[in-house]
């Protein structure tokens, strides 16, 4: 029997379709661990190091896109993700193509019925005896589903690289000069209003199509105070969402005589980053008398969406540098690793409150002759710098023909300082974040904070072959982190206490020549985990919503089994399931609302909210002679709302289709569908209800969320030469 016949790899997932994502096409899905998606998603990793050195405020797509080029992309394993950069979640791999002896032009564009434009084009070639060059453009042209005046595009995406490569020693040693510049504006808005049925089921609004309709009105023009000086601005969100980067670095590698290969990544890049966030804060039903009213002053009677606007502006700068060697000795493939990570963030974040009419194309309301009011209280400024200066090394360990071993360590030294407005002390209640809130406010100071730690990262895997078929696998990993910049952002001291994920997973596997099955159960734990949450309760008749920050535990327990089929040439099946119990613990809080009456609430073991307990993804694909058929179908059973967990929203599918035509080496056609179930996939949470434990209450009850991407069609060609 044959080694590789029992070796899995632990660096790489395979049969995710990681690019196929329901809910924004600009950026890659979030693939489910058992923990809460995050604001960054999956972390895109290009040519060894981060696009960027944290997903805040600098987004990973605003300048990566994959496409053309891109000689491979894949996704790294947790435990490679955890050893590489110190995150826990998986993470999108991708390598720029660069040049060889032949000259190769590689172009593709896309277009959807709702107008939506693609174009990527990529030339290499040769220009000397050992010098190549490669040069790439992307253009992103996208309107949206959901039309909105204020912006042509909702997306709109222009990235260019270029790279120059030196060969030399017959290829042996290589070294590369990368070039990148993007520009991204995002002004997208993903809401709507619907009705709760009470049951988990939503009901749609007459006159209002989710997916389809504006839910923002048509000028986009928002009204906020600049936290540095409180000087009040008007400003477009088309203008607000605008983010560019420049980017050089240097790529190299060099094989030694003796199998050994060392490589080398650095990269020196500066955004200008802008972001804005319409959160939805409520929906609800008012009369002549509760103070709001039209532009012209008539007084408004019926349904008010309330939105809170968070404007992001930060100045970022990275530099980023590893080296890495590895080497096969034997049986045993070792790796050692340096990082040395560097991030500068000047970031200033300013919030306002407003209101529109509850219809398609709504029109602003005056709260009491204000169309934006609450300047600032959700208002962050910080200026810092985090450094990562990390050593890690991991090994690939065949012992015999039945036992295979994989383990890593990481040892980082996580160095943060900087100064925000931040109260220090329960005394000091100077940054307070009042209406009005700006640095030159009397009574603001800035706080200074200096801190260094140790992080230390673990992972463990294995595989035992019983026998020729069947087998034994596991895993672990653990992986410490600390606060980041944007933890000392707000108005109260961050908390400092570290965050451990502990992933432990212990399964069985068999695989012959037309089935490979991997069986395994599974518990993650997360500590300090940091939400801000609001709490409503009901005092004298009228609501009051409070907000606290809330650190707790998550842990989910888990069931996953992963088969792959082959029974027959061209077809592939891919089925995954997944069962997972996903709780809050140590879930415990006191508040105190305008009635001085202190309440206890307590959460611990609720299920964690926005997480299905099932999860399925069922990928066939078919290929005879020069077509391809394939479909994608993921399954999320029905997601809590609130957190007594007496409100949910139903189970959902998320689907995608295609059909591949290769005309000829060179030319080949595309024709997908994305969601051909036409499902709405409302989504959201019902600020009011964190507190209810009677559902009752919330029968009929009209709400507004977010919505995945509507019936799509897509079709794209690609010439090759």
């Amino acid at each position: 029997m044959k080694t590789d016949s029992i070796y899995v790899s632990n660096k790489e997932e395979n049969n995710r379709n990681v690019m196929l994502n329901a809910s924004d096409a600009s950026k890659p899905r979030e693939v489910n661990i058992g923990l809460p998606s995050t604001i960054g998603g999956t972390e895109i990793f290009e040519d060894g190091l981060p696009v960027s050195y944290y997903f805040w405020p600098h987004m990973a797509y605003t300048s990566w896109r994959g496409g053309n080029s891109y000689g491979k992309t894949g996704l790294m394993s947790l435990s490679e993700s955890a050893l590489l950069s110190g995150n826990v979640g998986y993470t999108v791999s991708s390598e720029t193509k660069l040049g060889n002896d032949t000259t190769e032009t590689h172009f593709g564009y896309t277009l959807n019925h709702f107008g939506a434009q693609k174009f990527d084009l990529n030339v290499s070639g040769k220009i000397a005896k050992g010098w190549c060059f490669c040069i790439g453009a992307f253009q992103n042209f996208d309107p949206g589903s959901n039309k909105l005046d204020y912006a042509k595009y909702q997306d709109r995406t222009q990235i260019y690289k270029g790279a120059l490569t030196h060969r030399w020693n017959g290829g042996r040693g290589e070294i590369s000069l990368l070039l990148k510049h993007a520009g991204n504006v995002t002004a997208t808005d993903s809401y709507g209003p619907f009705i709760y049925a009470g049951d988990g089921s939503v009901k749609l609004i007459d006159g209002f199509d989710l997916g389809h309709d504006s839910y923002m009105p048509s000028d986009g023009l928002i009204t906020y105070q600049d936290v540095l000086n409180g000087d009040t601005i008007t400003r477009s969100l088309y203008d607000m969402g605008y983010t560019h980067n420049n980017e050089i670095g240097l790529l190299g590698k060099y094989r030694f005589d003796n199998g050994g290969t060392l490589r080398f990544m650095l990269k020196y890049n500066r955004v200008h980053s802008n972001i804005h966030t319409n959160s939805l804060s409520g929906l609800s039903q008012v009369t002549a008398d509760q103070n709001y009213t039209t532009l012209d002053g008539t007084p408004y009677d019926g349904y008010v969406q309330s939105r809170y606007t968070l404007y992001y502006t930060g100045k970022v700068n990275d530099l980023l540098a590893t080296a890495e060697y590895d080497r096969r000795m034997g049986n045993h493939t070792l790796r050692f690793g340096l990082n040395q990570w560097y991030n500068s963030t000047d970031m200033r974040t300013m919030s306002s409150n407003w209101a529109h009419t509850v219809e398609a194309n709504p029109s602003y309301l005056l709260h009491e002759g204000q169309q934006f009011w609450g300047f600032n209280t959700g208002a962050e400024y910080y200026a810092g710098q985090e450094n990562k200066l990390a050593a890690y090394f991991s090994g690939d360990w065949r012992l015999s023909d039945k036992l295979a071993l994989s383990y890593g360590l990481r040892l980082e030294y996580y160095h943060i300082d900087g100064k925000s407005p931040m109260n220090a002390s329960a005394d000091d209640t100077g940054n307070n974040r009042v209406e009005g809130f700006s640095l030159n406010k009397e009574g603001v100071h800035l706080t200074r904070f200096n801190y260094n730690w140790l992080n230390p990262i673990a992972t463990f895997n294995f595989h035992y072959a019983i026998n020729r078929h069947f087998g034994l696998t596991g895993d672990y990993l653990f992986n410490r982190q600390r606060a980041r910049l944007e933890n000392f952002g707000g108005q109260d001291y961050a908390n400092l206490e570290p965050v451990d994920v502990n992933l432990g997973r212990l399964g069985v596997y068999y695989k012959n020549d037309w089935i490979n099955i991997v069986s395994a159960l599974s518990y993650i734990r997360k500590t300090n985990y940091k939400s801000r949450s609001q709490f409503t309760a009901n005092i004298n008749g009228i609501d009051e919503t409070q907000t606290a920050a809330i650190n707790y535990d998550i842990a989910t327990m888990g069931w996953t089994t992963d088969v792959v089929l082959t029974p027959f040439k061209g077809f592939q099946l891919h089925y995954l399931l997944t069962l997972q119990k996903p709780q809050c613990k140590n879930f415990d809080t006191s508040l105190t609302f305008s009635d001085g009456v202190a309440r206890n609430f307590s959460f611990s073991d609720s299920k964690v909210t926005g997480v299905s307990e099932m999860l399925m993804e069922i990928d066939p694909s078919y290929t005879i002679d020069r077509w391809n058929f394939w479909l994608s179908l993921r399954y999320f059973s029905k997601q809590y709302i609130n957190k007594p967990n007496t409100l949910f929203f139903n189970s959902r599918w998320e689907t995608f289709g295609g059909i591949d035509y290769r005309l000829n080496e060179h030319i080949s056609f595309s024709a997908n569908v994305v969601n051909f179930l036409n499902q709405k996939g409302a989504s959201g949470s019902i600020t009011s209800a964190d507190l209810v434990t009677d559902p009752e209450l919330y029968k009929n009850y009209w709400m507004s969320g977010s919505f995945i991407r509507p019936f799509t069609t897509e079709f794209s060609v690609k010439i090759d030469f």
